[in-house]
């Protein structure tokens, strides 16, 4: 039994550290495309696995006591216990674990990550793994601090489609939209053109700030019926119809 745990044990490591490594190269390429990141997985893995791991191993020695009718009452005990706390650990973490960074983000995660695939080729895979930790902790700090002390004070932008445009104003950390001549009513899918094309644009240029006020001048019944899903696609906290 120990040789099949400690074969489970190698294959869930393997994976881990695999995951990790592209999570760490991946990085920058999901801030330059505009795309949000899952900051917490890059140390998520090293406080799951250790819980997997143990609930694992708890799981097999409890059926196996179960086969050979052996008291197994105090490892039933240990797993409850276990199972409990790592639920109560759950429920601390934030709900939306996802996070935009701005593309000023992308020289230093770049770095780190060229820094990490460097290490990756010329050191052993043991000392390498100190490196991986390294540049995960560090990708923490840096995506920390780009998300809670914003680079950009006031910006304003102009996404034009066709002759159409939209006005992007940035301030006090907010987003101001306005959409002046009807730009949404001119897009193929307006709610996936929001998805798909403006937030990346808005998270590229202004991280993950929030979208205070979107104005509609003189929209269309198709854009007025709309209104929901794009609040809700973009998190609009405001839409003002003028």
């Amino acid at each position: 039994m120990s040789k099949f745990i400690a074969k489970i044990t190698k294959k869930i490591s393997q994976a881990v550290f695999i995951q990790a490594v592209l999570a760490v190269v991946s990085t920058p390429l999901l801030i330059a495309w505009g795309l949000p990141i899952a900051l917490l997985g890059l140390i998520g893995n090293l406080i799951f696995t250790p819980f997997l791991l143990i609930f694992l191993a708890l799981t097999i020695i409890i059926t196996v006591c179960e086969l050979l009718n052996l008291p197994d009452q105090l490892i039933i005990t240990a797993l409850e216990q276990l199972t409990s706390f790592w639920l109560k650990l759950t429920h601390w973490a934030p709900k939306n674990s996802l996070i935009g960074l701005p593309k000023s983000a992308v020289l230093f995660f770049g770095l780190v990550a060229l820094g990490t695939i460097i290490c990756m080729l010329i050191i052993n895979k043991t000392q390498f793994k100190k490196v991986l930790l390294t540049s995960m902790i560090l990708m923490l700090i840096g995506g920390s601090f780009f998300k809670y002390f914003p680079q950009t004070q006031t910006q304003e932008l102009t996404i034009t489609h066709q002759k159409y445009q939209l006005n992007i104003n940035y301030q006090n950390q907010k987003i101001y939209l306005t959409d002046q001549t009807r730009l949404l009513a001119h897009v193929y899918h307006p709610v996936g053109w929001c998805e798909h094309i403006l937030k990346p644009i808005l998270i590229k240029n202004f991280g993950d700030a929030p979208i205070a006020e979107l104005k509609l001048v003189k929209p269309t019944t198709r854009i007025k019926n709309l209104i929901p899903e794009i609040q809700q696609s973009l998190g609009i906290e405001k839409v003002v119809i003028i």
